[in-house]
């Protein structure tokens, strides 16, 4: 198990092995968890054995799992959640909370992940900027005519917001049911 990933011969280093070559920012994950795992001390007398801290008698449970979710959802970023409200396909709230973290696989993505060359990061719709998942979505001319015309269905002045995730601050507005139904749809298309 654990003892396994240790090598002895190299002062305890632990050794990963993996399937595939490793894009340069999986190499800056692993440093950083090379990083944390060095202070951790195995000891040879006890055998490896599988543990959950947070659940009294440290067994994995989907109640113990849920609960520390529960804990752990209103401290972190409040605005993540509000995709997550079951009023459009599970597809499409995946899509958005991913865009919102820029996961999507806008051309910046794909050139920093070593996929496209770096002189291919440019926007195909305005030709004016790199394309991050906020340009796309978001801040291109193209994108922001689609914007101002469906804002324009309520009769509402608008300033397009600097980023996807301040987009989500629209949750905190007053509207009818069906205006309200009708922008978080729009919001997680």
């Amino acid at each position: 198990m654990i003892a396994d990933m240790v090598d002895n011969e190299n002062q305890g280093q632990w050794k990963f092995q993996f399937r595939r070559r490793l894009y340069d920012w999986e190499v800056d994950q692993l440093n950083i968890l090379g990083q944390l795992l060095s202070v951790v001390q195995l000891q040879e007398s006890q055998e490896d054995f599988l543990q959950w801290k947070w659940s009294k008698d440290l067994s994995f449970s989907v109640k113990s799992a849920y609960s520390k979710w529960e804990d752990q959802k209103f401290t972190e970023d409040k605005e993540l959640f509000t995709v997550w409200k079951n009023i459009c396909p599970p597809k499409v709230e995946l899509f958005v909370w991913m865009a919102i973290q820029g996961c999507i696989a806008s051309k910046s993505v794909l050139v920093n992940n070593g996929i496209l060359n770096s002189n291919l990061g440019q926007c195909l719709l305005c030709n004016a900027t790199e394309e991050t998942p906020n340009h796309l979505l978001l801040l291109c001319d193209v994108a922001r005519r689609v914007w101002e015309s469906v804002i324009s269905w309520w009769n509402v002045v608008w300033i397009c917001p600097s980023n996807l995730k301040s987009l989500l601050f629209w949750d905190s507005f007053k509207f009818s049911k069906f205006g309200e139904a009708l922008l978080a749809g729009f919001l997680l298309l």
